[in-house]
C-alpha cells in the first residue's frame, strides 16, 4: 500500500508540471493570442472578444501557475 501512494504521488508530482504548462501556455497564452486575433480580423470588430482574449493573455502565468501548484500540493501530500 505505501508503494502505491509513492507511485500515486510521484506520478501527480509530474502531471502537475505537464498539467501546468498546457493550461498555462497552450490554453490560456496562446489561446488568447489567437481569440485576440480572431476577434480583431471579425468584420464588425468585437471588442467583448478582443478583452477576454486580453484577460486570458494577461492571466496566463497565474493559471499555470495555480494549477501547477494545486496539483503538486496534492501529490506531495501523498508523498508524506
Amino acid at each position: 500500500m505505501d508503494v502505491f501512494k509513492t507511485i500515486a504521488g510521484l506520478l501527480i508530482c509530474f502531471l502537475s508540471v505537464a498539467m501546468g504548462l498546457y493550461l498555462g501556455v497552450w490554453i490560456m497564452l496562446v489561446g488568447g493570442m489567437v481569440q485576440i486575433v480572431d476577434a480583431v480580423k471579425s468584420v464588425p470588430t468585437d471588442a467583448m472578444g478582443i478583452m477576454l482574449g486580453m484577460a486570458r493573455f494577461f492571466f496566463s502565468g497565474a493559471v499555470g501557475w495555480l494549477s501547477f501548484m494545486f496539483l503538486f500540493a496534492i501529490g506531495r501530500a501523498m508523498l508524506e
